[in-house]
C-alpha cells in the first residue's frame, strides 16, 4: 500500500506511477498464471464426487437408560448428523456470519472476498485473512487426501477452488451447507453442530440460544486456541465478533445483539477426550459392560454406525447406589469396625494399576427379578482407575452366599425347613488319605441337632455339609444350575461351602427364582434394543427366563432365608433400618478376603461383595464377616431406592385338569398314588470310614460363614 510517509520520503508522483504499474503488471502476471494452473492443476473433475453424494460419515453411538437419559457414547469421531431442516436459524446464519456471508451469492470462490484478502495481507505485511468459501472447506473436510491441509501452497488453493466449484455445479446450496455443518471439527472429538452441542452444552441443537450457536460458530478457525473450557476469555472474545457480524448483517436486532454479548459463557461439565469408553461418570462400568457385549453382535460398525442403544440401567437408581455405596466404604476406611490395613482411597497415595488397586474395593449389582433386567451395575470405585468390572469379569468365592443352592436341593427332594440335621462334629476321608474336617465360624460352638431353616440362617458349616453329603455334591450343583449359577462348579465336598469361584452377577442373577411368583431363573439383560441412525430396529433382545424351581420350593427356601435377616447373620439388616420384606444369605470366605450379601426384596435381586482386588484379610483380627461389612452396605442403598412392589409376587395359579369324561374318553382304573420317598437325613459319624469321593484330588479347605 502506497502512504502518506511514503509520498513525505521524498517519492515523487513518477516513482509511484512506476511502483503502481509494476504492482498492477505483476498482479496481471500472476493471474495469468494461476488463470493457467488452474486449468492444469488437476484433471476434470478433480475428486469423484460420490462421498458427498453418498454422504455417509461415522456417527456416534448413543446409550440410554430405561428412561430415555443419555448415560455414554461410543465413537470413533463425535457426530451425530442432523438434516438442515432441523438446524435452528440463528445457527445457520451464525456460521455463515463468520465463515461466508455471501455463501447463497458465490459459485463456491467468493472473488470479491479473495481480493479483499489479499489487500489486507500485503497490507500486514502476513497472512491475516482467509478467502476460504464454506464450500471450499467442505471440499478440504471431505476429500483429505487430494487437499492436504498442510500443504500450503498456491497450487493446492487452485486445486480446493476447482473442486468447491465441481461441488458447487453438482449439489444445492443447502446440501452443501448441511454437509459442512456435519462435518466440520468444533474440538474434543465433536464433528459437527449436533454434537458440539451436546460436547459443550449438554443440549439438542433446537435449544441453543443466540449466543450459544454464536460461540460454535466462533470454533472452527482454531477449536484449541479458543477452547471454552480451557480459554473462555478467548472464547467469549470470538463469539462476540460472530455475534457483531451477525448485527451487522441484520439478522440480530439490536437489542438481542446487545443482550447476547452480555452473557457469560456457560458451559455443561467440563469436556473430557473422548475414546471408545463412556463418556460422563453415572454407570461407566455398565456402560463398558453395554460396548463389550455389543461389539460381538455388530462389530466396528458400533463405533461409526450412530445406533440408538436402548438398556435397562436406572441412571437415578445407580447415581443413588454409586454415593451410598461410596460413603459406606469411606465411613469402613475410617474405622467404622476397625483398621483396615490398607492405604485409603481419598488418600491419594494407593499405588493400583488399572486393573488392580491397593485400596478396599467394592461392587453391587441390583436386578429386576422378573426380566432379569440390571438397574444397577457398579462394578468398582472408580472406573478411571481402574476399569476392571469386580461384578462381571471378577471370580470370587461365595463362601456361605452359596448355601442357598444346598437348601434347595434339599427342598427340591422332599425336605422342609423344619427337618432336623446334627451339626456335630464330622470329618470326611478324601481319596488322597486327607481328612477334611469343616468348622463353624465360631469353632467351639455347640447345636446339636438343629433344624434346616436354623443351620441356613445361622450359618452352620457341619450341618450344611451334612445335609449336602446325604443329598449328593452333584445335585447341589444341579440345583445352582437350575437356579442360574453356570459357572463351572468343583463336584467335591468344599462346593458345598462355597469355595468354587463365581462371577458375582451371576451369583446375583441365581437368587432372582426366589423373588418371582414362578420359580423362573433369569438371566442378566442389559440392552432390551439397538436402533440404527434413521429408527430402524437392528437388534432386540427378549428377557430370558426358563425353569427354575418350583413355585413352592422358591417360595420355602425364601421363607427360610428372611429368618437369615430376622434372626441369623444379617441381623444388621434390621439394625440399618430397612423394613418390610427381605431375605438373602450372607458370605464370607476363608482368611476373611471376601464379604458378601446377596438378597432380595418384593422389588430387586441385589448383591454387594467388598474386598480387596490381591485377596487379604479385610481386617486383620478376621471378623469382616458378611454380615458385618457387606450386609450394612446393602441395606443402607436398598433403604434409598424406591419400592416397586411391597409384597412377594403370588405363585401362579394352577391351570385344573380336564377331565377325561369331558374328552369323551373312558376313565382309567383309579390306581394308589405312588408316594415319593422322602430320603432320611443320616447323622454322619464323627470320624467316618470314608464317603464316596467326587474328586480325586480334595483340598483341605476352611471356610468360615
Amino acid at each position: 500500500m502506497i502512504t502518506g510517509a511514503f509520498l513525505r520520503a521524498g517519492v515523487g508522483l513518477g516513482r509511484v506511477l512506476v511502483a503502481a504499474g509494476l504492482l498492477a503488471s505483476g498482479a496481471c502476471a500472476l493471474a495469468a498464471w494461476a488463470h493457467q494452473r488452474y486449468s492444469e492443476v488437476c484433471p476434470n473433475p478433480c475428486v469423484d464426487l460420490s462421498p458427498l453424494r453418498d454422504f455417509a460419515p461415522t456417527q456416534t453411538s448413543y446409550v440410554y437408560d430405561v428412561h430415555g437419559v443419555e448415560i455414554g457414547r461410543f465413537l470413533i469421531e463425535d457426530r451425530r448428523v442432523t438434516p438442515l431442516s432441523e438446524m435452528p436459524l440463528t445457527l445457520r446464519q451464525a456460521f455463515l456470519a463468520i465463515e461466508d456471508a455471501r455463501f447463497y451469492e458465490h459459485d463456491g470462490v467468493d472473488y470479491r472476498r479473495v481480493l479483499g484478502a489479499l489487500r489486507a495481507n500485503l497490507s500486514a505485511g502476513h497472512t491475516e485473512q482467509g478467502a476460504s468459501t464454506i464450500t471450499m472447506q467442505l471440499a478440504r473436510n471431505i476429500f483429505p487426501g487430494a487437499l492436504p491441509a498442510r500443504q500450503r501452497t498456491l497450487e493446492r488453493k487452485l486445486r480446493e477452488a476447482r473442486v468447491a466449484r465441481d461441488i458447487e455445479r453438482s449439489f444445492p446450496k443447502d446440501t452443501i451447507l448441511q454437509h459442512y455443518l456435519n462435518s466440520i471439527y468444533l474440538g474434543h472429538g465433536a464433528y459437527g453442530v449436533a454434537a458440539a452441542a451436546r460436547v459443550y452444552f449438554g443440549k439438542e441443537l433446537s435449544t441453543l440460544s443466540a449466543p450459544e450457536a454464536a460461540l460454535l460458530a466462533g470454533l472452527p478457525v482454531a477449536p484449541s486456541l479458543i477452547d471454552p473450557n480451557r480459554n473462555p476469555g478467548a472464547a467469549r472474545l470470538r463469539r462476540n465478533l460472530v455475534l457483531d457480524r451477525m448485527h451487522g448483517l441484520g439478522w440480530l436486532q439490536t437489542p438481542e445483539w446487545s443482550q447476547a454479548r452480555a452473557q457469560p459463557v456457560v458451559l455443561a461439565v467440563e469436556s473430557t477426550a473422548d475414546d471408545l469408553r463412556a463418556r460422563g461418570t453415572t454407570g461407566a462400568y455398565f456402560v463398558e459392560a453395554v460396548r463389550v457385549e455389543l461389539q460381538r453382535e455388530l462389530g466396528p460398525a458400533l463405533y461409526r454406525g450412530g445406533y440408538r442403544i436402548h438398556t435397562t440401567l436406572d441412571a437415578g437408581l445407580q447415581r443413588t447406589a454409586e454415593n451410598t455405596l461410596e460413603s459406606q466404604l469411606v465411613a469402613l476406611e475410617h474405622g467404622a469396625v476397625g483398621a483396615i490395613p490398607s492405604p485409603r482411597r481419598a488418600d491419594k497415595v494407593a499405588a493400583h494399576s488399572r486393573a488392580a488397586t491397593s485400596y478396599l474395593q467394592a461392587g453391587m449389582i441390583v436386578l429386576d427379578p422378573d426380566s432379569g433386567d440390571v438397574r444397577v451395575m457398579i462394578g468398582g470405585r472408580s472406573f478411571e482407575e481402574s476399569p476392571f468390572n469386580r461384578m462381571t469379569q471378577a471370580l470370587r468365592q461365595p463362601g456361605s452366599a452359596f448355601k442357598p443352592f444346598v437348601y434347595a436341593a434339599a427342598l427340591a427332594a422332599g425336605h422342609s425347613a423344619t427337618d432336623s440335621v446334627s451339626d456335630a462334629a464330622v470329618a470326611i476321608v478324601m481319596p488322597a488319605g486327607n481328612t477334611w474336617r469343616p468348622q463353624n465360624y465360631r469353632r467351639d460352638e455347640r447345636n446339636g441337632t438343629v433344624s434346616l431353616e436354623t443351620a441356613l440362617a445361622k450359618s452352620l458349616n457341619r450341618a450344611t455339609v451334612r445335609l449336602g453329603m446325604s443329598l449328593g455334591v452333584s445335585k447341589v450343583a444341579a440345583a445352582a444350575r437350575a437356579m442360574g449359577l453356570e459357572d463351572s462348579m468343583p463336584l467335591r465336598p468344599s462346593m458345598l461351602l462355597g469355595t468354587g469361584e463365581v462371577h458375582p452377577i451371576d451369583l446375583v442373577a441365581a437368587y432372582a427364582p426366589l423373588a418371582r411368583g414362578d420359580g423362573g431363573a433369569v438371566r442378566p439383560r442389559l440392552v432390551t434394543v439397538v436402533n440404527d441412525a434413521s429408527g430402524r430396529v437392528v437388534l432386540t433382545l427378549a428377557p430370558t427366563v426358563r425353569e427354575g424351581l418350583s413355585p413352592q420350593v422358591a417360595a420355602d427356601l425364601r421363607s427360610m432365608l428372611t429368618q437369615v435377616v430376622d434372626r441369623g447373620t444379617a441381623r444388621s439388616i434390621r439394625q440399618h433400618g430397612l423394613t418390610g420384606p427381605v431375605a438373602g444369605k450372607t458370605g464370607t470366605t476363608n482368611g476373611t478376603t471376601n464379604a458378601w450379601f446377596v438378597g432380595l426384596t418384593p422389588s430387586y435381586v441385589a448383591g454387594v461383595w467388598v474386598g480387596f482386588d490381591r485377596p487379604r484379610a479385610i481386617l486383620p483380627d478376621g471378623s469382616a464377616t458378611g454380615g458385618r461389612i457387606a450386609a450394612p452396605i446393602w441395606a443402607e442403598v436398598m433403604k434409598r431406592l424406591p419400592r416397586v412392589r411391597d409384597r412377594w409376587a403370588e405363585p401362579p395359579t394352577p391351570e385344573p385338569e380336564r377331565s377325561p369324561e369331558a374328552e369323551g374318553s373312558p376313565s382309567p382304573p383309579a390306581t394308589p398314588a405312588a408316594s415319593a420317598p422322602v430320603p432320611t437325613l443320616s447323622v454322619l459319624d464323627p470320624e467316618p470310614e470314608g464317603v464316596p469321593a467326587l474328586n480325586a484330588n480334595l483340598p483341605d479347605p476352611s471356610v468360615i460363614p
